[in-house]
């Protein structure tokens, strides 16, 4: 199986669009904007996991306080229904996000047969130094995922 550990703010919320007001909510709090350029860039991806048996596990910090069945639900919103979120990363259990990602692939080898990874984030001050770097796609925060990482992301993970 193929995992996407996926931030949200600078990957899919840029900083043009936090203050735009079309928005999905999330448990009533935080909002995803949706018809922008990085989410048409996110489908794409999106697509290619439905098709290749890949899946996201959600290490933003709007995981805390949710779970795949929260994030499958906003899935639902854009047609998508196979369940693509399969977890959530681990909170206040280490200091970095790096840790954390490590730790989920360690705990979680039983249950997920994780054959290749992807860390798609747009910080990597608690990130680099825990994963490689072949497995960190680094996003610019002002213009999001953009088709390119999309193609980088793809590539590496059809590698076998």
């Amino acid at each position: 199986m193929k995992v996407v550990f996926l931030d949200i703010d600078g990957v899919l919320n840029t900083d043009s669009m936090l203050f735009e007001r079309h928005r999905l909510l999330f448990k009533g709090k935080r909002k995803i904007p949706f018809e922008k350029g990085p989410l048409r860039n996110f489908c794409r991806l999106v697509k290619w996991m439905i098709d290749n048996e890949a899946y996201f596990v959600i290490s933003s910090s709007w995981r805390i306080g949710s779970g795949p069945r929260d994030w499958n639900e906003i899935f639902v919103h854009f047609g998508i229904k196979k369940n693509l979120v399969v977890s959530v990363t681990s909170y206040g259990m280490f200091r970095r996000r790096g840790e954390e990602i490590l730790h989920w692939i360690h705990s979680h080898k039983e249950s997920f047969s994780v054959e290749r990874y992807a860390v798609i984030d747009d910080e990597d001050f608690d990130i680099k130094g825990f994963v490689p770097e072949k497995c960190f796609f680094h996003i610019d925060s002002g213009t999001g995922i953009t088709r390119k990482n999309v193609e980088d992301i793809i590539d590496f993970l059809s590698k076998i």
